[in-house]
Formats: structure tokens, C-alpha cells, sequence
């Protein structure tokens, strides 16, 4: 993810097995404030598209229902979804509706967000 006029360029890659199978890259339609709030709307654009997929994929091939592992290399993102409520601050309480789709995502069951590094960040190639 880069910004530019701060509207990000969001992108992500989903792969069954070794075989990719959806990609996105657009220019956010929203203002972000920060690096942190660009990479929240990023991953709920992720999530999602990984709940249809998964969704399509179990009706299709009849798949497990295991977790779709979204990797994430903002560790900042990763630790506002896992905060309780209360550890909200200032600046990061208008992340609560994405924040609150996320977790609920994750509690559910249908995704796993994990921390990657950047230099190993695949989706970063949709962002350059």
C-alpha cells in the first residue's frame, strides 16, 4: 500500500494452493489520516473479498471451513483489531466500524490476520 494526496493504492492476492486466484489494485476513494488508517481500509477491502471467496470456494469444491490467512505487514493494524474496546485512543477511535467488521471476521472464523514482513509482502507488487 502507498499513498499519494493521501488516497492510498490498495491492493491484495488470494491463492488457492499455488495458484493465484483474485487480485485487486485501485486508488482508495477515501482520505486516510494516517499510514495505520490506510492499512485498516486495505485489509477490510481484503476481508472483503476473501469472505466471498471462501464462501465461493466451499460451495464449489466442497473445501474445509479453515480460517482464510490474510497477511498483514502493519503490525500497528494487527494490534488495534486484537486491543479490547477500552484500549482505544483519540486517533484511533474512527477506526471502530472497520475495526468492529474485522474482529468479527476473525471471532467467526472466516479469516486469520497474521503479521508479515514487508519485504515478503506479496500483495505489495498491486501497490507500487
Amino acid at each position: 500500500m502507498t499513498t499519494e494526496g493521501n488516497k492510498p493504492i490498495m491492493g491484495y492476492l488470494f491463492k488457492l494452493g499455488s495458484s493465484l486466484i483474485s487480485w485487486s489494485s485501485k486508488r482508495a476513494n477515501l482520505v486516510t489520516l494516517s499510514v495505520t488508517e490506510a492499512e485498516f481500509n486495505a485489509l477490510a477491502y481484503a476481508t472483503k473479498e476473501a469472505i466471498y471467496l471462501k464462501r465461493l470456494v466451499n460451495e464449489v469444491l466442497r473445501a474445509s471451513p479453515d480460517p482464510t490467512l490474510i497477511y498483514s505487514d502493519s503490525a500497528s493494524t494487527i494490534a488495534i483489531i486484537k486491543a479490547p474496546e477500552e484500549q482505544y485512543t483519540q486517533r484511533t477511535k474512527h477506526f471502530d466500524i472497520r475495526k468492529n467488521f474485522i474482529s468479527n471476521r476473525v471471532t467467526e472464523g472466516f479469516i486469520t490476520v497474521k503479521h508479515i514482513s514487508t519485504n515478503d509482502q506479496q500483495a505489495d507488487l498491486f501497490t507500487k
